[in-house]
């Protein structure tokens, strides 16, 4: 009798919240994006579902923005990867959530070891140099790289990095009325590689970019490939230094011009007398705020798309996502191939973090072992926290510029050995860097559309998905779907609800058009099945 009185118990509370929700519409999804147990988020999702992508639509529009704050917060968010992280925010006094507001993302440099001011302090530069109306017109947010055990996963342009600058932009929507397609990038030194990385990669929350004194090719030595063909369609503003000894702006000046010669139309300037630093900010950041921040808007509808990866967790570009690639025959590959960039040199690491210098003293001092990623080549030599390293293969190193100048003699494959100050003894350790994994074939697809009709054209590419907004139909609702000159759908696409709400959880993404998807098997497609 007890179970069935519990059994009972458990059915009515199951009926009793859709009728909740179906009482009180405008509050569901906040409800269920609030709901912390899974049993009750669950039956607020099978709710939400029975919903017209026109009505989920309407209730993500019509969520609340909750935020109170004003002026410079602090917040402390737990990241994709588990680990808590704080971000720095800087909301406009007058805030007001009866509008949208535009944002800028400021990526600080250093990503391998920042110290915790370093998100403000790369605001700083952006608020010293504009006005105070242009300062209070929008929000500002630094992402912080910076956790123990996970600052190697962390940096900007990998997909662990990426995924919590996500997380942090996503946490300010959930907060503050934020225009989504009036979202910007920019970074300094790392942050400006990562900057670089987000266009190449992962673009479709951003309106535009403004890389400063970055490299475009640093994160390919670190196993993130640039796809030059990726920045077609891309709002994307580099500033180089002349006298940059990190990275030249002559080396840069010429990557950007190889960029534009298969494409893109990216704009770039060189300071010829600055260095690795942004002596040109009080010129160049006004000018970025009034020539591009009102102009450059997001688009997720374009017409044509060009897009490359050889990792699906890369491959969703507006309307388009590569799911697979595979060497295919040249009777399925109807595009040009892709082409992954690079410089030919591949990072290394050791694994082992150490307190960051911040005098001269320090960074020609004694490194002292803070923390060990677990996994990495210095956790299986033996490396211990409070290690003091005081020789690279045998060869004294009396700072971190030292270390460092020995790990660039390194690479794949290649053995080292460690000598470490322990408890007062000498001990030497030796270890060997791991081989390279050999990359996925890398898949293009080329497409375009009208309404009605989609063309695709692709290389290596097997498996790939089209998602499809209103305008992307006929007027009787129905779309035709050719890939490489097959018919591989005709109809009225698969509305997909559960989609549009994965979507909004996970980057509260108001604006975000898709209501319907289709998945195609290139191959098959092609087969006429």
């Amino acid at each position: 009798m007890r179970t069935l009185l519990a059994c009972a118990a458990t059915v009515l509370l199951a009926l009793a919240l859709p009728v909740r929700a179906q009482e009180e519409p405008n509050s569901l999804l906040a409800r269920y994006l609030s709901e912390g147990d899974a049993g009750l988020k669950a039956a607020l999702r099978a709710e939400l579902l029975k919903l017209s992508p026109e009505k989920l639509h309407e209730l993500m529009a019509a969520l609340p923005c909750p935020g109170e704050g004003r002026g410079e917060l602090s917040v402390s968010l737990r990241c994709p990867d588990g680990f808590e992280r704080s971000y720095y925010l800087r909301v406009p006094r007058a805030y007001d959530a009866s509008r949208s507001w535009p944002l800028m993302v400021v990526l600080h440099g250093g990503v391998n070891g920042a110290s915790a001011g370093a998100g403000p302090a790369a605001v700083s530069a952006w608020l010293a140099s504009l006005s105070d109306a242009q300062r209070e017109s929008l929000f500002f947010l630094a992402p912080s790289a910076d956790c123990e055990s996970t600052t190697i996963q962390a940096r900007w342009w990998r997909d662990g990095g990426m995924k919590n600058i996500r997380a942090m932009l996503a946490d300010v929507k959930r907060r503050y009325h934020i225009d989504d397609d009036r979202v910007f990038l920019t970074g300094q030194s790392d942050g400006g590689s990562g900057t670089w990385a987000a266009a190449f990669r992962r673009p479709d929350d951003y309106a535009g970019f403004f890389p400063m004194v970055g490299h475009p090719l640093v994160p390919a030595t670190d196993r993130t490939s640039a796809y030059f063909e990726n920045l077609k369609g891309c709002s994307l503003y580099n500033i180089s230094g002349g006298l940059d000894p990190v990275y030249p702006g002559s080396e840069v000046s010429k990557i950007v011009g190889e960029i534009n010669s298969v494409g893109p139309k990216v704009l770039h300037k060189n300071y010829e007398k600055a260095g690795h630093d942004l002596s040109f900010a009080d010129v160049e950041l006004p000018r970025i705020f009034s020539e591009y921040l009102s102009a450059w808007k997001r688009d997720l509808l374009a017409r044509q798309l060009d897009w490359s990866t050889e990792q699906a967790k890369f491959g969703s570009r507006a309307w388009l996502e590569i799911l697979e690639t595979k060497e295919l025959d040249r009777d399925y590959n109807k595009c040009p191939k892709a082409t992954p960039r690079g410089t030919g040199v591949v990072r290394i690491d050791l694994g082992i973090r150490v307190p960051t210098p911040t005098t001269p003293e320090e960074l020609d001092g004694p490194i002292t072992v803070r923390h060990i990623e677990p996994g990495s080549v210095a956790d299986t030599m033996g490396v211990k926290v409070g290690d003091t390293v005081i020789k690279v293969d045998g060869k004294k190193v009396t700072g971190l510029d030292e270390i460092n100048a020995a790990l660039r003699n390194k690479g794949a494959g290649k053995e080292i050995s460690l000598t470490v100050l322990r408890d007062g003894e000498e001990k030497t350790l030796s270890g060997k860097f791991p081989p390279l994994e050999k990359d996925p074939p890398s898949g293009r697809v080329l497409g375009s559309w009208s309404p009605g009709q989609v063309e695709l054209k692709t290389h290596n590419v097997t498996r790939l998905r089209v998602r499809l907004a209103p305008e992307m139909v006929d007027a009787k609702g129905e779309v035709r779907i050719k890939v490489n000159g097959k018919e591989a759908f005709k109809g009225r696409p698969p509305q997909d609800v559960a989609m549009m709400l994965d979507q909004f959880e996970a980057s509260f993404d108001r604006k975000w058009p898709f209501t319907a998807v289709v998945t195609v098997d290139v191959v098959e497609s092609m087969k006429g099945k």
